[in-house]
């Protein structure tokens, strides 16, 4: 670990030491450098020094940047233009990089000593589910009832939690979002390193699905340019974007894609007691039994009505969209709003209901554990 840090120390200061030969530094300057650098070791012995000892670790964070700013002085914004889109709009300059890597640091130190086991829900969610709305609920209950602070947000410029183009690992995003634990959302892709790293975490995960035929209704519903599907009125009016969700396999949000996503998460982790399935139809049908189960899983302890009134609120928010990121007008529903069970019924036509049931039966076909599907949705099939 102090090897670690030396260099990466090291490298810091390589950044802004220049040499003598093309800088005009006096040695009250080089005193000041000096100085401020040894602030900022001073800051990362602290962090590290807290990291299994403190809940929270938002004042030392806190401390670093400051010690940072003083040695670098002020920095330029990132260009959202300059920033890579599967970062999140990371800015990366010579403060939060520092920060980043006091955060790094401490994270796999609490990752070799099992520290998230209690203190990280991991919420894999099928996008247009209701994943806003059980964040919420499980940052609620971590709050109020685990008496657990929600997580805080590092980097400057970040807008964004986890979401589509960051399914590729949880490891680097722990340091993004949730250094102090609370709540790691996305559809992540249930791949091997993905299945390992979450058994060696030990942390609880919740795995939020819906109809597969439903949510392709509701995700062609949203318009615009998401990542590689660009999508216009037109297209929801005319039915082609559910075609092209249906038949167009290599589409992130493909229902071929959506088959391998469940498959992958239900087979790797679908026998662990850490592992709780919740179903979109569930929380339609009966709400408060739906939470309860949830609660349940994160608490082990009952919910209360104060718990139960909360999730209520929120719930009355979510009709039409309330709760959704996103701007409003990037949503199209000719045909009705999608969020409804069964809307598939409104949407597709008769031939777009033989190609997904031509689509969900392929995949059975070959796929050696499909039969999973039928234990989450024996009616995947549609007519």
């Amino acid at each position: 670990m102090e090897e670690i840090l030396e260099n990466s120390l090291q490298f810091i200061l390589s950044r802004t030491e220049k040499k003598s030969d093309t800088t005009n530094y006096s040695r009250e300057n080089t005193i000041a450098s000096s100085e401020s650098l040894k602030k900022i070791q001073w800051a990362l012995d602290n962090i590290l020094d807290a990291a299994l000892i403190k809940n929270s670790l938002l004042a030392e964070v806190n401390a670093l940047r400051e010690a940072a700013d003083q040695h670098f002085g002020p920095q330029p914004e990132a260009v959202e233009s300059d920033l890579h889109r599967l970062m999140h709009e990371l800015p990366v300059n010579m403060v939060e990089a520092t920060v980043q890597l006091g955060l790094r640091l401490v994270t796999n130190k609490r990752l070799q000593a099992n520290w998230y086991k209690d203190r990280l829900i991991i919420l894999i969610n099928a996008e247009k589910s209701g994943s806003t709305l059980h964040e919420i609920v499980i940052r609620d209950i971590q709050l109020h009832i685990l008496k657990q602070e929600a997580n805080f947000g590092i980097q400057r410029g970040l807008r964004y939690g986890p979401t589509e183009p960051a399914y590729g690992t949880f490891h680097g995003l722990i340091p993004l979002f949730a250094p102090d634990g609370g709540i790691l959302r996305g559809p992540f892709l249930g791949h091997a390193g993905n299945i390992r790293f979450v058994k060696e975490l030990g942390a609880k995960v919740t795995f939020l699905c819906r109809h597969p035929a439903d949510r392709l209704v509701a995700r062609g519903c949203m318009t615009g340019d998401f990542f590689g599907l660009t999508t216009s009125k037109e297209d929801v009016d005319s039915g082609e974007v559910f075609s092209k969700l249906i038949n167009e396999h290599a589409l992130p949000q493909s229902l071929s894609t959506e088959l391998h996503w469940m498959v992958d998460w239900l087979e790797g982790l679908g026998h662990s007691e850490r592992f709780h399935i919740m179903r979109y139809e569930d929380m339609m049908k009966d709400a408060k039994a739906h939470f309860e189960k949830l609660h349940k899983f994160i608490t082990n302890a009952p919910m209360s009505d104060e718990t139960w009134l909360a999730i209520q609120s929120n719930m009355s928010r979510t009709s039409g969209g309330d709760l959704q990121p996103g701007n409003r007008e990037e949503r199209h529903y000719p045909k009705g709003y999608s969020g409804n069970i069964g809307v598939w019924r409104d949407y597709l036509s008769k031939d777009q209901i033989t190609a997904y049931n031509d689509c969900v039966k392929r995949f059975v076909d070959y796929h050696p554990h499909s039969d999973i599907l039928f234990t989450v949705y024996p009616d995947i099939y549609i007519e």
